[in-house]
């Protein structure tokens, strides 16, 4: 039997990973190849699935490109966290917005900060305002002529056939399923490891990859097929042209920076003990070329030492790498019953054919300028040896404790044959640990109080709250809940012991309310403090809004992809059952009321087109089955009725109103359709669809429809084409009332 490529593909792939002990073997001439470029992509994203991972390893490897790739997401205060593959030059900057705050200036100004992109990429999603905003201060950034680097280029991701249709030399069209086969070991290895949030990429639909150029600021004839054409991969020399004043000295930096540039160019197309060689002779000119620019009359330029500098660190690392030297300086903290004791582990590997020497091991504490020699003992490590030791230090409590921005710092030298190489370990006075906490749902709706005389209420609810943590983190926590007038929370743990192994925490925290609990939205707060500082919080919604549901109504519910309608059927208090594939096969479908199916359910359910029988039995018999809005991939003819969605962008006043008298907007309760419809002022996307036959309630411009009735026997299809799990989430009023409505028909 023939195997196909794809399938070989992957095979192969499991095989080498499974070989290297579950990891992808490293590219050899990788660090090399990243010292020979001062390339960076900047790359803007609002969600994970979309990334578009092909393109940006295709980047990193055949240009050697750093790549910052930056989200915002939404948050009770403004954070960043910064997450690494320092090997690979890929960093992801995580910003979380609090509510609408705009933080466009500080996330621009953290980006920026150290130099700009030489292009930058915003890729084809739907963000929230903050994540817009910021895409549009990166589309009309002004240009810096005075900076050392600018933004040169800015691409927006397009549809498939904007190559078809745009003006020649504005996009770039790359074949993203050859890029996949080639990174896609790299990609599935290294993605999940870049940090918690990103979801393992797989191969995306579209076989083009399709970006156009939005700005640029280099003629367009240079643009050519590529994001980069034009580009020189170093501009070292250029740079030294432009921030030094002619004279003997730029000549002899540019000499140096020449013979740098062949030196680590030959290493790259050289192997074995050569490689190592020229790496080494151009990591000496470079450091050489560092320590002589600051030998003019005048100091140099601070951003042309900070570039030099990084090319340096460049240029170091790729020659450990080629001689086959690991380093790693750990540092540990330690209570003791005499104090906090600090232990650093040094080890350093000799994992090439020659020996290597440790000179000397120091400690650099930042409240004294006194330099502590930890180890003065010269050490020869042989070849394929390790050398392992722990140092124990007495450090003071309060230097610990306070919050300043300097940190531990550790340095070692080693020597290898002639050339020393200077390494660093180091650590913030208090990190934050990766801790997070969030509500699950971040939204609760409750019946009305009845007003009695008495503060207190017998209805008693219970928020569930989520503790994520790395699985090594062990420790002490407390969790503290500030809730709004009339909310009172009941007993529940507020101290935790995290313990190793686990990953995730849940706690149930009941509460009640009274009648002094206040209309409209109210907002409540978990936070989560370790060491007695905050490390994490969220912060959930609540109002009184009623949905009583008749005594009768059952529901059997097929889960929405996102999980928001269980949060919703749960809170209406009406008895609620999710169906599998095995129940719609074998369970009594006349049980339930009604029967809803949830926005992306049927990707769940392959079979589903095999139980419309059942479907169509069960609505002739007189049951009623909620279809809320679906995506565009529903399959054909799993429904009596003619359905196809068509997501379209409205505005409230764009939506017609065909039976304003329609019992679905009048009974149980009476729907504000302008105050149902509010909600779309800000998501104009709604998932709307064509139904044929059907009672059509609320019709697009197009003539979709967002609510209908379809009769089918004795039962009916009610159709609602607005996001309903997302407007109940945001407590819409209307939008609760319109459920209770739809489920009490």
């Amino acid at each position: 039997m023939m195997m196909r490529p794809g399938r070989f593909f992957l095979w192969s792939a499991l095989l080498v990973a499974a070989l290297c002990g579950g990891r992808v073997p490293a590219d050899d001439s990788g660090l090399v190849r990243y010292a020979l470029s001062d390339l960076r992509v900047l790359y803007l994203f609002s969600d994970t699935r979309a990334v578009d991972w092909p393109v940006l390893y295709h980047l990193n490897d055949r240009f050697g490109a750093r790549i910052d790739l930056v989200s915002v997401e939404r948050g009770v205060a403004y954070r960043y966290r910064q997450y690494v593959l320092p090997d690979r030059r890929i960093y992801w900057h995580r910003f979380e917005a609090e509510g609408g705050r705009d933080i466009t200036d500080s996330v621009a100004m953290t980006l920026l900060g150290e130099r700009r992109p030489d292009i930058v990429i915003i890729a084809d999603t739907t963000g929230d305002r903050a994540f817009a905003r910021l895409a549009q201060r990166f589309l009309t950034i002004p240009p810096d002529t005075a900076a050392l680097f600018d933004i040169a280029r800015v691409f927006l991701e397009s549809g498939r056939d904007t190559a078809r249709t745009e003006t020649p030399g504005t996009v770039i069209t790359l074949n993203r399923h050859e890029l996949y086969r080639r990174y896609g070991a790299r990609i599935a290895a290294e993605v999940p490891e870049l940090g918690q949030g990103l979801l393992t990429p797989s191969e995306r639909k579209e076989r083009l990859a399709v970006y156009r150029m939005s700005v640029g600021r280099l003629d367009r004839g240079e643009l050519g097929p590529d994001f980069f054409a034009g580009f020189p991969l170093l501009r070292l020399q250029q740079n030294l042209s432009r921030r030094l004043p002619s004279g003997g000295l730029q000549v002899s930096l540019q000499r140096r920076a020449e013979r740098y540039v062949n030196l680590m160019s030959a290493a790259r197309r050289a192997d074995g003990p050569r490689r190592a060689e020229l790496a080494i002779q151009a990591y000496r000119e470079i450091r050489a070329l560092r320590s002589e620019t600051s030998q003019g009359s005048a100091p140099p330029p601070a951003d042309l030492v900070a570039y030099l500098d990084r090319l340096t660190e460049r240029a170091r690392a790729a020659v450990m790498r080629e001689i086959g030297l690991d380093w790693r300086g750990r540092i540990i903290i330690r209570d003791s019953p005499h104090g906090p004791r600090l232990k650093f582990r040094a080890e350093v590997a000799a994992d090439g054919p020659n020996p290597v020497e440790l000179s000397y091991i120091r400690f650099h504490p930042y409240w004294q300028d006194t330099v502590i020699v930890v180890d003065s003992v010269s050490r020869m490590i042989a070849p394929h040896q390790a050398f392992v030791r722990e140092y124990l230090l007495d450090i003071d409590r309060t230097w610990l404790e306070a919050e300043r921005p300097e940190s531990l710092l550790f340095t070692a030298e080693v020597v290898y044959g002639d050339l020393p190489l200077e390494l660093t370990a180091a650590l913030p006075v208090w990190q934050r640990p990766e801790l997070s906490v969030a509500f699950e749902p971040d939204f609760y709706f409750i019946p009305p109080v009845a007003r009695v005389d008495i503060d207190h209420t017998a209805v008693s609810m219970h928020w569930t709250v989520l503790i994520r943590k790395p699985s090594d983190y062990h420790g002490a926590v407390r969790v503290e809940l500030e809730t709004p007038r009339g909310m009172f929370a009941g007993a529940y743990r507020k101290q935790l012991d995290l313990k190793t192994g686990y990953t995730m925490e849940t706690l149930h925290i009941p509460f009640s309310v009274s009648n002094l609990f206040e209309l409209g939205i109210q907002r409540c707060t978990v936070q989560l403090r370790a060491g007695g500082r905050i490390v994490a919080a969220d912060t959930a919604r609540i109002r009184i809004a009623e949905c009583r549901l008749k005594d009768d109504v059952t529901i059997g519910f097929l889960p929405d992809s996102a999980g928001t309608l269980e949060d919703v059927l749960r809170m209406t208090g009406a008895p609620h059952r999710p169906l599998t594939q095995r129940a719609l096969l074998t369970a009594d479908l006349s049980a339930y009321s009604v029967i809803v199916i949830g926005s992306g359910a049927l990707r769940q359910y392959p079979d589903f087109r095999n139980y419309s029988s059942l479907l169509s039995a069960y609505l002739q018999a007189g049951g009623s089955v909620l279809l809320l809005g679906q995506p565009d991939d529903w399959p054909e003819g799993v429904l009596p009725v003619a359905f196809v969605p068509t997501p379209e962008e409205v505005t409230p006043d764009q939506v017609e109103v065909r039976l304003p008298q329609a019992r679905t907007l009048n009974r149980t309760y009476t729907v504000s359709v302008s105050g149902l419809l509010r909600y779309l002022e800000k998501r104009p996307l709604v998932p709307a669809a064509l139904v044929s036959p059907s009672e059509k309630v609320l019709l697009t411009p197009s003539g979709a429809t967002l609510l209908s009735v379809s009769r089918i026997g004795e039962g009916q299809i009610i159709f609602c084409g607005l996001p309903l799990t997302d407007m109940v989430a945001a407590l819409n009023i209307d939008a609760i009332h319109l459920l209770a409505n739809l489920l009490n028909y």
